[in-house]
Order: C-alpha cells, then structure tokens, then sequence
C-alpha cells in the first residue's frame, strides 16, 4: 500500500521524529544497538527523557513485532531518505514516543 508523504527525507522532520527514526532504524539495523540508542539519546536529552524515551520506544517495538503481519522496511540509521514504513512509524507515533521527546530539554546538536 503507498502512502501519500509530502515528506522528502529526514531533513524535513523536527529534531525530536527525526531522533525517533535514528533509534528505530539502529535497533532494527543492529540486535543489542540499545547502548548506542540510549546514549545518543543521553546526549540530546535529559537523563529522565532519556529514560522514558527509552521505555516507551522499547514498548512501541515490542508491541510492533508483536503485530505486525511483516518485517518492516527501514532504511540505514544514517541514511538521508524517508521510508514508507518509517512515515507510518511517525503517524503512528504522533502523541506518544514523539511527545516525549519534544520537551524543552532536547539538545539539537
């Protein structure tokens, strides 16, 4: 199914989705990427974001592989494009991990 996305690449989302598609891309890209997520995410956040970002990015996965008829199609973490997949993250997430990671205290580096 295509979906319709005015949206070129990362360039053009917000610091805090393209973050969120950074992490997702790592963990799905690389088992055992969560030392690497969790740091990047401890340097663009306060430790408190930090760790609930963490949880509920670890339960939107979690529920992801468990219902998810198949595999997700993502690109590498750091490629400049925009997936179809990774769009569907974004509207799925909007209000939740997003949320959490636009407070005040993301550090745009």
């Amino acid at each position: 199914m295509e979906r319709d996305t005015d949206l070129a690449g990362l360039a053009e989302l917000s610091d805090a989705d393209e973050l969120l598609v950074w992490c997702v891309r790592s963990l799905i890209a690389q088992r055992g990427a969560w030392p690497e997520v969790r740091a990047e995410l401890r340097r663009r956040c306060s430790l408190i974001t930090c760790e609930a970002a963490a949880h509920a990015l670890g339960r939107m996965l979690d529920r992801i592989g468990a219902t998810s008829p198949r595999d997700l199609y993502l690109h590498q973490p750091h490629c400049p494009c925009l997936g179809e997949d990774e769009v569907a993250l974004l509207i799925a997430d909007a209000g939740m991990l997003g949320d959490v990671l636009a407070v005040k205290d993301l550090h745009v580096s």
